[in-house]
């Protein structure tokens, strides 16, 4: 029997973000404020290591993702609990001398991250944090979509959140996230 793809709780997540270690280390505080907006958004992760600070407007929550896949762009909501880690990681990128030029979760030399260093680094922070789950980055897109369809956001919402191109992908993929709904509903008759 297939289970359902992992997702994680909040719980999970701030776990794993304090397995990444001291913020006041910045490569800490990047991962800590990487995590955070990778829960908080759902973007995949190529689209996160290709947002510049100028694509998040802090004042209105919002991020705007310029390179989504398929070469679309859209604007997702960035919840307020994870702002502060974002903040942290803001004040140390100026320290470090990092401006709007660089790619908002840069090197600490302010060049482009790759994304097999943040695939080699989850499931090291999900070993940390004692986490039994598979930690992968996708995860975090599932777990958007899992919260939002358990909080019954409306499907063109999440769709738009994902950035799905039809709303026939975003309902296999609840689908595919949240096979307890059907469970649920059918074992409560």
């Amino acid at each position: 029997m297939n289970r359902p793809p992992e997702t994680y709780t909040e719980a999970e997540v701030e776990s794993l973000q304090k397995a990444c270690g001291r913020p006041q280390y910045p490569t800490n505080a990047r991962a800590r404020a990487l995590l955070g907006l990778l829960y908080g958004t759902g973007l995949r992760i190529s689209e996160a290591l290709d947002l510049t600070p100028g694509d998040v407007d802090v004042e209105q929550r919002a991020v705007y993702v310029r390179r989504g896949k398929g070469g679309k762009h859209r604007h997702v909501g960035l919840p307020a609990r994870h702002l502060p880690a974002l903040d942290v990681w803001l004040k140390a990128r100026q320290k470090l001398g990092l401006n709007g030029v660089h790619p908002l979760f840069c090197t600490l030399a302010g060049r482009r991250m790759d994304a097999s260093y943040i695939r080699q680094l989850l499931p090291r922070l999900g070993r940390k944090a004692g986490m039994a789950k598979r930690v992968h980055a996708h995860a975090f897109r599932h777990s958007l979509a899992a919260d939002m369809a358990s909080e019954m956001v409306p499907l063109t919402v999440i769709k738009r959140a994902l950035g799905h191109s039809n709303i026939a992908i975003t309902d296999r993929y609840i689908d595919h996230v949240r096979p307890d709904n059907v469970i649920e509903a059918m074992a409560a008759r």
